[in-house]
C-alpha cells in the first residue's frame, strides 16, 4: 500500500497509507487523482496546495500536490 509523505512531517511522525484513484491522464508523467488516507484515524491534514511524496517502503514513486478538498470521497 502506498504512503503519503508530506513535506511539514519530521522524521518521528508516523507515515499513512492512502489511496489513491486516478481520475484524468494529463500527459505520460502526470494524472489528476482523488488521494483519500486509508484509515479514519489519520490526521486531518491534506489542505490545498500541499505538496507530498508517495512512497513504496523507502522509495517515493511520485510527488503530488493538492488541489482542492473535497470531502467523503468514496475511492
Amino acid at each position: 500500500m502506498p504512503q503519503i509523505v508530506t513535506r511539514k512531517k519530521s522524521k518521528e511522525e508516523p507515515l499513512h497509507s492512502i489511496f489513491l484513484r486516478n481520475i484524468e491522464a494529463i500527459d505520460k508523467y502526470k494524472t489528476i487523482a482523488f488521494v483519500k488516507y486509508v484509515y479514519d484515524t489519520a490526521p486531518n491534514d491534506l489542505y490545498e496546495n500541499l505538496v507530498f511524496d508517495v512512497c513504496e517502503g523507502s522509495r517515493k514513486i511520485a510527488t503530488g500536490i493538492i488541489k482542492s478538498k473535497r470531502e467523503n470521497i468514496d475511492i
